[in-house]
């Protein structure tokens, strides 16, 4: 052995075993089975800390279960990732001064598609560079012909069963990228804007948003609202603040309405908020849209034809001020909906869609109705029924679910971008996550009734804690409308990472750490124990490269312990050739073993329990202070007085460490196995 720990030489013969045992590939191993569906990362850019955190902690559950003697079947993929990758690809278009609404939408989609391939291609072998033991041989992508052939039948099976309505409403709609969102896109920034108090017929109306008057309807007040009472059940007739017409609005009333906002009374505008259009709904109220795709006023012969949201605000205002219905102005802080991608400022506008219907009862086939204890039920209904038969790791995101759950509305799962699965007689493609939320069903069922009968449902789902609602739950419900059972027995959360003063990692703020670089810098374990020691389950991580200098500091221990061992018991055997462990131990070996024996268990234990960074946390702490600073420090004592019992307690002390810390330090300890005098690969070892 060197010197010196070496991680580039170290990885590279390991990564030589793996590949040749085939590690990863589940019919070379015997025993129960144990499967992991991997979250697909998006086939757009490069690997980056979120992902490599989840590949660390995935890859170590698997390869202990593989050392407990279990069929593992650790399945990788990649998701085209829809919206998300067109994203990507446009970033790279406007590069070259192009937009994608300038390139035929055929074209356009090959484009991408060989940018994603490109990328897939990429991300997997980076992935390989990690060293992390899926089964490659199973590997999936969303738009594999098997994968697109099985999410086109579920949509015809929702279809059938009533759960799927294409119909108007009012929908959230992105005008820089030109496309619609469901309520999960969409994000909320704090804004500083104005309240205006405007003279509007009969009232005094308040409103963050005077540009919409042209597509008012009516007002609203709340029944118990004395200033407003005699008008229940009337029309008030007046003059148009903004076009002069005569014109005639209802004045509702709705219990919903807040009487302490502005005056209490309240323009209705169906065609441009959620809560108004439900009122139209509610009431039978017209609804009148005036902005196009592009956000701009689209009523022709308006004297705002023509002018963005911005620029109609401005002058609507002036105008109102120049009539003297522009009573006064206040700051409003408010909260605001944006895209989460490019933070335009979200306008609401009907449109037909496709909605997946959450809340709508269905006749249930006979698993479900075992489940549910009902004849019919909604997809609403079955996930709360599926969530308390899944365990969850932390247990308090549960109870979030739950909540989150009971207050689900029905899902837009139509999008108006090229890229993603075309929805069938539709330009439309599905929203992403329709897709990935048949992810442990489809993948499974694409190799045949015999793979998915043995493996589904999974033992565990992992994955952040920030895709809960958005892939978690939907998971939930759709393997049990698809099969009858839940999908996964086990969530399992991990956080996000953040720098070393707390901020999301993001190449806009310039703090992003690349993992291959780490890899390359310090190694694949490295990065692994930089990112798992002190990451509790569904706590944000934080990753600073001081943090894998330190981590490389307790593989040089390894290194360097395991090294004098081996050098040590060279010097052993030239002094007695017949050198054998003893066949009885002194007291003081017993305790040290039978001390151990009690550590092991602890860290099993933990382990079982998904414990990982606090397993990790004592392995770290008994090799340093207590085996190598301690045990071997007395050994070295005790072999220069020729008492050699010392060096065999060190040695089978040393062999189980190696096994416990596998998982977690998967190249060294397979490496430091080998030169031990093993035989066979230390990841098939029994615990």
């Amino acid at each position: 052995m060197e010197k010196v720990y070496n991680h580039k030489k170290v990885e590279k013969e390991v990564l030589k075993i793996w590949r040749k045992e085939n590690l990863g590939n589940p019919e070379k191993e015997k025993g129960k089975t144990f499967c992991i569906i991997m979250p697909p990362p998006n086939a757009n850019g490069r690997l980056h800390m979120g992902h490599a955190l989840m590949l660390s902690i995935q890859d170590t559950i698997v390869r202990y279960q593989r050392m407990k003697g279990k069929k593992v079947l650790w399945l990788p993929g990649f998701d085209h990732a829809g919206f998300e990758t067109l994203v990507v690809f446009e970033k790279e278009l406007e590069k070259k001064g192009l937009s994608r609404f300038e390139i035929p939408k055929e074209k356009l989609y090959k484009e991408i598609l060989k940018f994603a391939n490109q990328k897939k291609k990429e991300i997997r072998n980076q992935m390989k560079e990690l060293g992390i033991s899926c089964a490659w041989k199973y590997e999936k992508y969303t738009l594999d012909k098997d994968v697109v052939k099985l999410v086109l039948e579920t949509f015809e099976r929702l279809k059938n069963d009533g759960l799927i309505e294409k119909s108007e409403r009012l929908v959230n709609w992105c005008p820089k990228h030109k496309t619609a969102f469901s309520d999960l896109e969409v994000i909320f920034k704090e804004k500083n804007s104005f309240l205006y108090y405007i003279k509007y017929g009969p009232f005094e109306v308040a409103t963050v948003r005077p540009e919409t008057i042209l597509g008012d309807v009516a007002f609203a007040v709340n029944p118990q609202d004395e200033r407003y009472k005699s008008y229940l059940n009337k029309k008030v007739e007046f003059e148009h603040p903004l076009t002069g017409e005569k014109v005639s609005f209802p004045v509702v009333f709705d219990k919903r309405i807040d009487p302490n906002f502005g005056t209490g009374i309240i323009k209705v505008t169906p065609g441009h908020d959620f809560f108004d259009f439900e009122l139209a709904k509610k009431f039978n109220l017209p609804i009148i849209h005036i902005f196009d795709e592009n956000g701009k006023i689209n009523l022709k012969g308006s004297k705002y034809y023509g002018m963005n949201i911005k620029e109609a605000r401005e002058v609507i205002v002036k105008d109102l001020e120049l009539k003297g219905l522009l009573i006064k102005k206040e700051s409003y802080l408010h909260s605001v909906p944006v895209c989460y991608k490019c933070e335009s400022e979200i306008e609401p506008r009907p449109m037909e869609q496709w909605f997946l219907l959450l809340n709508k009862k269905f006749r249930l086939p006979k698993k479900l109705k075992e489940l549910i204890k009902k004849d019919h039920a909604s997809l609403k209904e079955i996930a709360l029924a599926g969530v308390k038969l899944i365990k969850f790791e932390p247990p308090r995101f549960k109870k979030i679910l739950i909540n989150w759950l009971k207050q689900i509305k029905d899902w837009n799962i139509s999008r108006q971008v090229v890229w993603g699965i075309k929805i069938p007689n539709s330009e439309d493609v599905f929203d992403t996550w329709f897709s990935s939320s048949q992810w442990p069903v489809v993948t499974l069922k694409s190799f045949g009734n015999n793979v998915f009968k043995k493996y589904y449902p999974t033992d565990v789902m992992e994955t952040g804690y920030d895709i809960l609602q958005f892939w978690v739950s939907r998971m939930i419900f759709m393997g049990l409308y698809l099969t009858g059972d839940i999908p996964f027995k086990k969530v399992i959360l991990h956080g996000i990472v953040r720098d070393e003063r707390g901020q999301k990692m993001s190449k806009s703020k310039g703090n992003v750490i690349d993992p291959i670089d780490i890899v390359q810098k310090y190694g694949a374990d490295t990065l692994r124990l930089g990112l798992l020691m002190g990451n509790e389950m569904g706590k944000d991580v934080i990753v600073s490269e001081n943090k894998f200098i330190g981590a490389q500091r307790f593989l040089n221990k390894i290194w360097n312990a395991t090294r004098f061992l081996i050098l040590k018991r060279k010097e052993i055997e030239k002094l007695n050739r017949k050198l054998k462990e003893p066949k009885k131990f002194s007291q003081e070996s017993k305790k040290i073993l039978k001390d151990f024996e009690k550590f092991k268990k602890e860290i099993l234990t933990l382990m079982e329990k998904d414990k990982l960074s606090l397993a990790l946390e004592k392995l770290y702490k008994f090799f340093w202070f207590t085996f190598a600073d301690q045990i071997i420090e007395n050994t070295k004592k005790k072999i220069a007085q020729g008492d050699f019992e010392a060096y065999f307690v060190c040695e089978r002390l040393l062999k189980e460490e190696l096994k416990l810390l596998h998982p977690f330090l998967p190249f060294l300890t397979e490496y430091l196995w080998k030169k031990i005098g093993n035989k066979t690969l230390l990841a098939q070892q029994g615990l």
